[in-house]
């Protein structure tokens, strides 16, 4: 019995393997889009009442002083009125190519700020042409622009448009900054002849049952617009998806668009859907957003992934007429997490190149090869991505790039134009020479905060440290391996003193410190910050010094009442040598303090309507330099001139026995001046205080050494020392080192030898 059931089924199984293979069914192919029939879309509003007018930035007179009980001096240079030092443009995109944009021959630019502000700028003049500033009503950033090849007309985005919230797209003439029309948009593009405009928008079908009546249905409705009138030449409808990139051919006959990793291109006059082209193999990774560009000669079109984390950073060419898809760059490890991610394509008039922009810079790769510039050998920047791909080290990328936001191609191929966050002016602008390969700075933009202006961190060497930023915690490490910590340990709000096992020795602040700084000598600290109240704090109008070694608070402090600025970086700064506190006031001026007195020196004019945001001292100590990011100007002061207006010639024996009697008075303001007369007459210092050296008090008393505030004995010492040191003479640094013997002066005069011989 069990033989013939064996038997049984093993002919029931040969008899299966001996049938033909079944053919699988034929895969299910999704049909093309077919246009529908669409409503007439809203028209752009001609000569909206309601829109911003470009302006010219204006020419303001500084206001008058307020009264002011410390001498004022003006700024010895002015680095031009209202002049540039680096335009800032948005970085709120993930995709930003389109926050700067260039017209045909690279003349003008235009670029969105770093708040909600828009600019037209004159590359050749390095000036503003025309600008729009509505940061305090609004935070809602310009999202894109571009210009018409004539550079004549402004098209910008204004706000992030989303499923049910549409864009303001409005349309400038640049010549007299008023707006010509505009239009609720959700995505537009302009084509490279400047002649066709198309928009999508989203809509709503009401016959359409399966969003339940809640118009989430993503459904599209193209139409096509003459751009320079606008007035609209068709307009097509279609169901089941909306863009996320859209663009226009430069003859405006066609127009593509992304749909996750999907590439659509339609016919402009028909609204037939010619093809579509998937990009990624695998379906997981088809949700990313994409960007696409179109060759100058319509005949091609480059795409790329710009999301955050893509499983490819694949560079595609697709056939504009076919759809046919050939890669062009293929990464080796497309999978690896620590890939920067791209930010957009480009292509040369020629169409030979096509440019590909990362966070750290532009990438050439040849349409025909897809070969890439020869990888470099070491990193011209500072490393901001860990490992190796193909775009490594290759292409355009300054020296001074940290992160790029947008690029933007003249129509000639003349110029390349670069914005993001560089070493040396924070938020810029670079024009490249695309003949020449040369990164130049434009006229009257060279960074300004470089050397020898210090701007951060705002601890002199030999600390280790962090500057505090707003949601940043700030720390300094000490040479014996103590640190001060902003926002650690127990206590969340004051500042933490811990030794180097990270126990916590002691505190500094009454409540909650947002901004501190170190002298050089590690005897005090000085914060600024909140006191702590019953249920809240409250803002401390006193900036207040701290002794480093007892954590005890110098009696009094610093009155000051800071402007409530959106800015990251605290507005306190120590001259080179520790002995100068400057910060700016609520009324706009620059104030200057005397370390070892908390007493006022010196008040510095307010830069015109400046908004200061960032002041920094030169590494000498002569010179300070105050910045306004927003207006974008800078001021730079020569503090010498603190010693008055006649200080060409050397002081005589009279004047020298009054600035004598102005350095041992309690009056810091004209102690100040005493210092920069003597200071700016190095003969006549030297000479004049080797006589003197025996007036100096010899302290020796360690609890009036240890005294905080100093008393008058020492203070004298430290002024005679600051005066040597600014002066920066040979015969000065020999005199200091004569003095170093007296115990008052040992201290601070050792520092500033070391300081004046390069040793510290």
């Amino acid at each position: 019995m069990y033989t013939r059931t064996l038997l049984v089924v093993c002919l029931v199984a040969g008899a299966v393997v001996a049938q033909p293979p079944v053919a699988p069914p034929p895969l299910e192919v999704e049909p093309l889009p077919v246009p529908q029939p669409v409503a007439e879309p809203t028209p752009f509003t001609a000569n909206p009442a309601n829109a911003p007018v470009l302006i010219a930035p204006p020419k303001v007179d500084p206001p008058p002083l307020p009264p002011a009980n410390v001498p004022t001096i003006p700024p010895a240079r002015r680095l031009g009125d209202r002049t540039f030092l680096g335009p800032n443009p948005s970085h709120f995109l993930s995709a930003a190519r389109d926050i700067v944009a260039a017209n045909r021959d690279g003349s003008v630019i235009a670029f969105t700020h770093h708040q909600p502000a828009l600019v037209v700028w004159d590359t050749a003049a390095a000036k503003v042409i025309r600008q729009h500033d509505d940061s305090i009503k609004s935070y809602s950033p310009y999202s894109r622009v571009e210009l018409s090849p004539d550079g004549r007309t402004l098209y910008a985005n204004r706000g992030q448009p989303g499923a049910h919230t549409p864009a303001v797209l409005r349309v400038w003439d640049v010549a007299s900054g008023k707006a010509l029309r505009e239009r609720h948009t959700w995505l537009w593009a302009l084509s490279a002849d400047g002649k066709t405009l198309v928009t999508a928008d989203w809509y709503h079908d009401p016959s359409d049952n399966e969003d339940r009546g809640l118009g989430l249905r993503p459904n599209c409705a193209l139409a096509v617009w003459a751009a320079e009138t606008g007035t609209l030449r068709r307009a097509f409808a279609y169901k089941g998806f909306f863009p996320g990139a859209l663009i226009v051919a430069p003859d405006g006959s066609k127009v593509a668009c992304t749909v996750g990793s999907k590439v659509m291109a339609f016919d402009a006059a028909s609204g037939k859907v010619l093809w579509r082209t998937e990009l990624v193999d695998e379906a997981r990774h088809r949700n990313g957003e994409y960007r696409i560009a179109f060759a100058p000669d319509g005949k091609s079109l480059a795409a790329c992934p710009v999301s955050i984390y893509p499983a490819t950073r694949s560079v595609w060419l697709l056939d504009a007429a076919t759809g046919a898809k050939r890669a062009l760059v293929t990464l080796s490890d497309q999978y690896a997490s620590n890939r920067p991610e791209l930010i957009g394509l480009g292509f040369t008039p020629d169409g030979k190149t096509v440019f590909v922009g990362m966070k750290d810079g532009l990438v050439p790769v040849d349409v025909v090869s897809g070969s890439m510039p020869p990888e470099r050998p070491s990193a011209p920047q500072r490393g901001k991505w860990q490992g190796r791909d193909e775009f490594f080290l290759r292409g355009i990328q300054p020296d001074d790039l940290n992160l790029l936001f947008g690029f933007a191609l003249s129509g000639d191929g003349s110029k390349t134009v670069l914005g993001g966050f560089f070493e040396k002016d924070a938020c810029g602008l670079r024009v490249i020479d695309t003949k020449t390969k040369a990164i130049t700075y434009p006229p009257k933009m060279a960074p300004q905060l470089t050397p020898p202006f210090v701007l951060a961190p705002p601890f002199p060497e030999p600390f280790e440290a962090f500057e505090p930023r707003r949601g940043y915690p700030g720390w300094v490490k000490f040479p014996d391996g103590r640190w001060l910590r902003q926002g650690y340990a127990a206590d969340q709000e004051r500042l933490t003193m811990e030794n180097y096992k990270r126990r916590t020795i002691r505190h500094f602040g009454r409540g909650q410190v947002t901004g501190f700084c170190v002298t050089p000598d590690a005897e005090t600290v000085v914060t600024s910050g909140y006191l702590a109240g019953k249920d809240r704090f409250v803002y401390d109008s006193a900036v207040r010094f701290w002794d480093v070694e007892t954590g005890q608070e110098w009696p009094g402090g610093v009155a000051f009442k800071p402007k409530a600025l959106p800015s990251n970086r605290p507005m306190l700064r120590l001259s080179p040598d520790g002995r100068t506190l400057v910060g700016s006031q609520d009324d706009g001026s620059v104030w200057l303090w005397e370390v070892a007195t908390m007493r006022p020196r010196l008040r510095l004019d307010p830069a015109g309507t400046d908004t200061i945001f960032m002041v920094a001292f030169s590494k000498d100590g002569r010179h300070l330099m105050s910045s306004d990011p927003t207006n974008q100007t800078g001021l730079v002061w020569n503090l010498a001139g603190a010693a008055g207006a006649k200080n060409d010639a050397a002081p005589g024996p009279r004047e020298l026995a009054r600035l004598w009697d102005d350095l041992k008075g309690e009056d810091a303001a004209w102690a100040y001046r005493a210092v920069w007369r003597l200071a700016s007459h190095p003969a006549a210092v030297v000479r004049f205080f080797r006589g003197k050296a025996r007036d100096v008090p010899a302290v020796t008393d360690a609890k009036r050494l240890a005294a905080r505030p100093f008393d008058t004995d020492i203070v004298l010492a430290r002024r005679v020392v600051e005066a040597l040191e600014l002066s920066a003479s040979d015969d000065a640094t020999a005199l200091l080192r004569e003095l170093a013997e007296t115990a008052t002066v040992r201290a601070p005069a050792a520092a500033a030898v070391r300081r004046m011989t390069k040793k510290e």
